[in-house]
């Protein structure tokens, strides 16, 4: 079954609506339902839109964010496709869809980086406002890992990691050319690696810091610790990744870095939170039923809700849920049921919790808005995505 794409949030650059007009042979059909076209010119999107519908066999891989720009992956029999929604700079019109065969693997605050499909030894930078991208050049002393290299990005950093054994950094030749805006296409980069003891499954990159997820099921964090973000319980910083050990016995299946806060879903279905929460995006609190009855929201008491975790806690859901998947955007959290249920809490700015209204909610609130069982969730800084 062909499955539809939703979305909600920031729209400043038509970086949602302006899906709704890709229509792809074979990838991308016309949505049964069309949304107002009066949303073109709408910043904020309060409510999930159809924004796309997948043709039939169509897998979306993964989607990438910046702050203006959306790229989603789509993969058909073995084929790729990489379409990228949201500001352009030289161009007269405010949104521009661009394709590209390449896959777009991470994201700075205003690049997107692409890996070659075919040839995964050959990388691209795309600037924020390009519609075309720039080889990026990468140098490695003693290549001994003949795995294909996977990058990762913070907002300036950019890490890699090879296979499962190597985690590492680059580093450019020439130091104050990374205060240019243009850093990522001056010259080639070098891959420095970082010492790790063990096996890495996946690596999430916040604004600041990192986490990694071994292949046992145990999570690393390192970077900047300011806001409790790394859950060592303290607001230090950690050059090197460091397990966090308020989780270790637990196994975790997911790891989730949002801007400054952490999220990890674990083998039982229960989701851990740690870091900033002055917005409520940990979800520690949680709306009792007579606060969201008859769809009136009311203001919360949040004098008991901290506001920086430094270590992980297990987040709080009206009911009895089974977390099957966490995304995190700048100050909001999304969570998807084993049910498909989605679920939401944090800033509300824009209406990236899709719930119809702009109030920040300090706990884990159901989106009802919703009219389908949702199967993927992802969270960019200020929007949210769905696909159902």
């Amino acid at each position: 079954m062909a499955k539809t794409l939703y979305a909600c949030g920031f729209n400043g650059f038509a970086q949602l609506t302006g899906f709704q007009s890709q229509i792809r042979e074979g990838w991308l059909v016309e949505p049964k339902s069309q949304s107002d076209k009066k949303l073109d010119t709408t910043v904020s999107i309060t409510y999930p839109i159809t924004i796309g519908q997948l043709a039939e066999a169509v897998l979306l891989k993964s989607v990438i964010f910046t702050w203006s720009r959306i790229a989603t992956n789509l993969q058909k029999d073995g084929n790729h496709l990489c379409l990228i929604v949201g500001r352009v700079e030289r161009d007269t019109d405010s949104s521009l869809c661009s394709s590209f065969d390449e896959e777009a693997v991470c994201a700075t605050d205003a690049h997107i980086l692409l890996q070659g499909d075919q040839d995964r030894s050959k990388f691209s930078c795309l600037c924020d406002g390009d519609v075309q991208s720039q080889p990026l050049v990468l140098k490695k002393e003693e290549q001994t890992n003949s795995k294909p290299i996977r990058l990762h990005a913070s907002h300036k950093d950019i890490y890699y990691s090879q296979g499962s054994i190597e985690f590492g950094k680059l580093t450019h030749a020439e130091p104050e050319i990374k205060m240019k805006s243009n850093f990522i296409n001056s010259g080639a980069f070098h891959l420095l690696p970082i010492d790790m003891s063990v096996k890495i499954a996946t690596v999430s990159c916040g604004r600041e810091h990192v986490l990694l997820l071994s292949s046992f099921g145990c999570v690393y964090s390192c970077g900047l610790g300011s806001r409790g973000q790394l859950g060592h319980g303290d607001v230090e910083m950690e050059q090197t990744p460091r397990l966090v050990e308020a989780l270790e016995g637990v196994r975790m299946l997911s790891c989730q870095a949002g801007g400054w806060h952490s999220a990890s879903v674990s083998e039982c279905g229960d989701l851990y939170t740690w870091g900033w929460n002055e917005s409520g995006q940990l979800g520690l609190g949680c709306l009792s039923a007579s606060q969201e009855t008859d769809g009136q929201v009311k203001h919360q008491d949040v004098d008991a809700i901290p506001g920086l975790v430094t270590e992980p806690q297990c987040a709080v859901f009206p009911g009895d849920i089974v977390v099957k998947a966490v995304a995190c955007g700048s100050r909001h959290t999304v969570a998807l049921s084993d049910c498909g249920q989605v679920f939401c809490c944090g800033w509300n700015a824009y209406g990236q919790l899709g719930l119809k209204h702009k109030i920040n909610q300090s706990g884990f609130v159901q989106m009802t808005s919703l009219d389908s069982t949702c199967t993927q969730i992802f969270a960019g800084h200020w929007c949210s995505m769905f696909l159902c």
